[in-house]
């Protein structure tokens, strides 16, 4: 009898945290939709204008969601974001994780100049996530994208057969504000090539980056000076991109200099100088005598890799926008960033 008795208490407990459970469960839906109501109110007092967006609140008992069959969001700007098949989500088991999943097409349109014409950027599908604190600071995130397709004036420009970028806080033991970042596309293809002898498809374009100090709030000049005078720097773990014949891989810090633009000494390792300064002089990007100059110091500087072919590894240094190899001034000089005041 007091064994049926404990079971009847226990069986009525679990009802009752059952149902207090379901109330705060649905309690949170309320509270979301509320927020998203108050963020696209918000978001119209920008100058955003959310023309289609009718979110659903799903996921019990295990996860809560919000789903959209379509996302139709424009801004003053030119900015637009037309799209379906949005889903993101946090489990009940993993609470400072958020995922997010758009297994249908998007559409992305932006203006670089105000009044130009405009540049859209599809993609084929995107996944997903971000995990913080319980204080709501980020600890990682990760996206990858499928299919990407950069069109200007009716013309695919580049086509990205895969991205994935990662950003992970505190990466570096003896700064724990540093930010790290990577990015992977794979399977590039440019059309029309800037350098045509190297061919249309680029294998892969990488970076892999730490930005150490505290990050400026905006990138205005006020700011960025502020975070260039407390330390900050960009550390360069690894660069490149892998084209036809040519390896390119570049590693070091910059940091800005008085008009905040970017110097510093990184180290470069290239395979297929000869075929880079080749497809240069034939794109018309370089003259023959200076490409000429430029192949025989990067030939004398020259030795055998690792896997026999032929690579130049020099320090690379930047310096009031101009770039030396190996202490040979290359026929390049950088534009200057205009940073907004």
């Amino acid at each position: 009898m007091r064994r049926r008795r404990l079971t009847l208490i226990a069986i009525a407990v679990l009802l009752v945290l059952a149902g207090l459970y379901t109330a705060g469960w649905f309690y949170a839906r309320d509270v979301v939709l509320a927020e998203l109501d108050r963020q696209m109110a918000a978001a119209d007092r920008q100058g955003i204008t959310v023309e289609r967006f009718e979110p659903r609140v799903t996921g019990f008992p295990f996860s809560m969601g919000v789903e959209a069959d379509a996302v139709q969001v424009s801004h003053d700007t030119g900015l637009s974001w037309n799209g379906t098949g949005l889903d993101g989500w946090v489990s009940v088991f993993a609470p400072t994780t958020a995922r997010i999943d758009m297994t249908a097409p998007q559409e992305f349109t932006f203006r670089p100049v105000a009044g130009g014409p405009p540049i859209t950027v599809s993609i084929a599908g995107a996944r997903g996530f971000a995990t913080t604190d319980f204080d709501g600071s980020l600890e990682r995130a990760q996206i990858d994208v499928d299919d990407i397709v950069f069109d200007a004036l009716g013309v695919p420009e580049m086509r990205v057969s895969a991205l994935r970028a990662n950003a992970v806080q505190g990466v570096d033991d003896t700064a724990p504000e540093a930010l790290g970042a990577d990015i992977l596309l794979q399977d590039v293809a440019v059309t029309p090539s800037p350098l045509p002898q190297l061919g249309t498809e680029i294998d892969a374009i990488l970076a892999d980056i730490i930005v150490i100090g505290p990050l400026p709030r905006d990138p205005n000049r006020q700011e960025l000076a502020a975070w260039r005078d407390a330390g900050g720097r960009l550390r360069i773990e690894s660069a490149g991109l892998d084209w036809g014949d040519v390896d390119i891989r570049i590693s070091g810090d910059l940091v800005l200099d008085e008009n905040l633009q970017p110097e510093g000494t990184l180290e470069v390792v290239l395979h297929g100088h000869s075929q880079l300064l080749a497809a240069a002089v034939d794109a018309g990007l370089v003259g023959s005598a200076e490409a000429g100059v430029a192949s025989f110091g990067l030939s004398a500087l020259s030795s055998p890799g690792e896997d026999g072919r032929m690579q130049v590894r020099a320090p690379l240094s930047i310096a009031h926008q101009e770039v030396r190899l190996g202490g040979i001034p290359l026929p390049l000089r950088l534009p200057a960033i205009q940073w907004p005041r």
